[in-house]
């Protein structure tokens, strides 16, 4: 098997859709070798990595990408050729059905569906051999559109456990970025600007709690926590820090009492199609976890290793977090269990199930 992992990204970047990406190719090259090979528009100048890849040319159309990539696939002898985006695979599929005609097996690993009633998605998925979906729900939907379940793999996202699980104790991680040690915090990484991620549930959350808490929001480039602040006007138990360096979380998880998965159930990719990277650096780093009560977090977590609370509830978020502060048994063996549970939820195990699934 040889592998292309087509992609329209430049690197690096800070979007936690493209550290899934790069997780996954170093994941599928540390399983190929030689036979993998990533994709990409541009590296920045100065950017190392370990990861064989090509940039396959500073194009800003997805039928533009298709076609090179195409054209790489046959002068290199691939075989299989993964794909997220589903315009740049649409191209891909149509391409080659029409024109290039090589014997190649496409893989759709998919994030979302709200293309799913298009036409063009329609049309990707009935000329696909392989499917990926990051959460079952999606499956049971794709299935039900009319794609055979055998050819859908249900697959989570994952996470680098030793990045996560560090030796630091709660208070040197606090004072190492600059946190106070006299508080309980309450700490949610990640995107802060889209409705379902929960975030403004959180801060009426904290408002419900007293001054000994403070909630800490790690993310968030600097327009975006000026559009936060705009209508959610500071107070004083709640800190946001903006973004931070991926490299940077596994020291503010750590610097946690309570790690927060606000997510709200009034939207379907909240609901069934979300896998959030989060999630499993929250388990990897032995916090306890307040999460939503969602189909899609379910899949993932249950009452042994989080406690869960009802999505869009921020007196419910509160009560939460409040047990968990306030006992520390039942946190502790929350915490604990989840770390034991992501152990089997590594890059490279599932690179090698999808690699098993795709050939």
């Amino acid at each position: 098997m040889k592998l292309l992992y087509a992609t329209s990204i430049d690197i690096p970047s800070t979007r936690a859709n493209r550290l899934q990406t790069m997780s996954m190719a170093d994941a599928f090259h540390r399983v190929l070798g030689d036979n993998f090979l990533l994709g990409l528009r541009e590296r920045k100048v100065g950017y190392l990595t370990d990861i064989p890849l090509t940039e396959i040319g500073k194009y800003t159309r997805s039928y533009a990408l298709a076609w090179a990539y195409l054209r790489l696939a046959k002068e290199r002898g691939f075989d299989r050729i993964y794909c997220r985006e589903e315009k740049l695979l649409f191209f891909m599929v149509l391409y080659n059905q029409f024109f290039f005609r090589l014997p190649l097996t496409f893989c759709y690993e998919v994030h979302h569906l709200i293309h799913l009633q298009s036409w063009w998605h329609r049309y990707i998925l009935r000329h696909l051999t392989r499917v990926v979906s990051v959460t079952a729900g999606m499956k049971e939907v794709l299935v039900a559109s009319g794609f055979p379940t055998e050819e859908t793999l249900v697959s989570p996202d994952a996470v680098n456990i030793d990045m996560f699980d560090i030796a630091i104790e709660k208070d040197e991680a606090r004072r190492a970025l600059g946190l106070p040690t006299d508080t309980h915090i309450i700490l949610y990484t990640g995107t802060i600007h889209e409705p379902w991620k929960g975030v403004g549930v959180l801060y009426d959350a904290m408002s419900r709690l007293g001054e000994d808490y403070l909630g800490v929001i790690v993310g968030g480039k600097p327009h975006y926590v000026e559009y936060f602040n705009s209508l959610y006007p500071p107070v004083a138990n709640m800190r946001l820090v903006g973004h931070r360096s991926h490299d940077e979380i596994p020291l503010y998880l750590k610097a946690a009492d309570v790690l927060v998965l606000p997510n709200s159930g009034k939207e379907e990719i909240s609901r069934i199609a979300t896998s959030p990277m989060k999630l499993f650096e929250y388990m990897a780093a032995g916090r306890p976890i307040v999460a939503s009560d969602l189909p899609s977090i379910r899949e993932i977590l249950n009452e042994h290793n989080a406690l869960l609370v009802a999505p869009d509830d921020a007196e419910a978020l509160a009560a939460g977090i409040r047990s968990i502060v306030e006992d520390g048994e039942t946190s502790t063996i929350l915490a604990t269990q989840a770390r034991r549970d992501v152990s089997v939820y590594t890059w490279e195990n599932r690179a090698e199930k999808i690699l098993s699934f795709v050939s």
